[in-house]
C-alpha cells in the first residue's frame, strides 16, 4: 500500500487557489496517476489565468508535474506514525535482507515477544535461551520466515537502540 497526495492550482484574475488533495491509499499494482487526474484537469483549464501570470504558470506546472509523476509519496511518514519508536528504530536499522523477509507488523509482533521474554527472564537476553524462545514463539504463530539470522539482526539492532538510549 502506498500513500500519495496530489496538487491543484487554480488562478482566475485575483482569485488564487493552490492546495493539496487528501491522502490517497493506493494498492500495489494500481495506477498512481489516475487519482491525480481530478486535480490535473481543473489545473490544466483554470491554472493559468491569474493576475500574477508567472506565478500562476509556475504553480500550475508544479502541480501538473507532481500529479503526472504519481503524486507526492508520503508512505514513509504515514507508516511511521502507526508504530512506536522501538519498532520504527529497529525497522529502519535492519539489514535489507531482513526487511524483505518480514513486514513491519511482523516485526512489531517479534518485539512484543521479546519484551514478553524480558518480563519472564533477566538472564540469557540476546543469548541462546532468547533465540530459542523467539524462534519457538514465532513458529507457533506460523511466522515461517523468521530464522536465526533474522533474530540475530533484530538483536543487534535492539542492542544499538539500548546503547543509544
Amino acid at each position: 500500500m502506498r500513500h500519495r497526495y496530489y496538487k491543484i492550482s487554480i488562478h482566475l484574475g485575483p482569485i488564487r487557489y493552490v492546495n493539496n488533495s487528501k491522502v490517497y491509499d493506493i494498492e500495489d499494482g494500481k495506477s498512481t496517476i489516475l487519482p491525480g487526474l481530478i486535480y490535473s484537469i481543473p489545473t490544466l483549464f483554470l491554472g493559468w489565468w491569474g493576475f500574477r501570470f508567472f506565478r500562476a504558470i509556475k504553480e500550475s506546472t508544479e502541480a501538473l508535474g507532481i500529479n503526472f509523476s504519481g503524486g507526492e509519496d508520503v508512505t514513509k511518514s504515514i507508516s511511521e506514525t502507526e508504530y512506536d519508536d522501538d519498532t520504527n528504530y529497529v525497522w529502519n536499522n535492519l539489514l535489507r535482507v531482513s526487511t524483505q523477509k518480514i513486514s513491519k507488523d511482523d516485526l512489531e509482533v517479534i518485539l512484543s515477544l521479546q519484551f514478553e521474554f524480558l518480563e519472564k527472564q533477566t538472564e540469557g537476553v540476546f543469548e541462546e535461551p532468547n533465540f530459542k524462545y523467539l524462534l519457538f514463539a514465532t513458529n507457533k504463530l506460523n511466522m515461517s520466515t523468521v530464522d536465526r539470522e533474522l533474530v540475530s539482526d533484530i538483536f543487534e539492532t535492539l542492542q544499538m537502540y539500548e546503547s543509544k538510549n
